[in-house]
């Protein structure tokens, strides 16, 4: 993975650094790729209010608050060998990705 801003490269780094305890203690990480996060009731995605015209770039992404938080309680549990990063994401805009729900 490769980025070209600042922000992009924070989180290369932090997931080369989770990579680099999981080999170096033989412990499990998860890094947790989260989107744009949406609530219920205020989801401001669709309604034009995250268009690429306004300076957004969650506009193809978005995840319910809810959901966030019940992928959280998962990985808790989920049986990950070494790191293993997770996009996480609502089920209705992209194909779907690495799922926790295989686990």
């Amino acid at each position: 993975m490769e980025s070209e801003d600042p922000y992009g490269v924070s989180k290369v780094l932090g997931e080369e650094l989770a990579a680099m305890v999981a080999r170096k203690y033989d412990v499990s990480v998860t890094s947790l790729r989260i989107s744009n996060i949406q609530y219920s009731g205020k989801y401001s995605v669709g309604a034009g209010a995250d268009a690429l015209s306004g300076g957004v770039g969650n506009s193809w992404s978005y995840v319910d608050g809810r959901d966030v938080a019940q992928v959280i309680e998962r990985t808790v549990d989920a049986k990950v060998i070494g790191h293993e990063p997770f996009i996480v994401r609502g089920g209705r805009k992209l194909p779907q990705p690495t799922d926790l729900r295989r686990r």
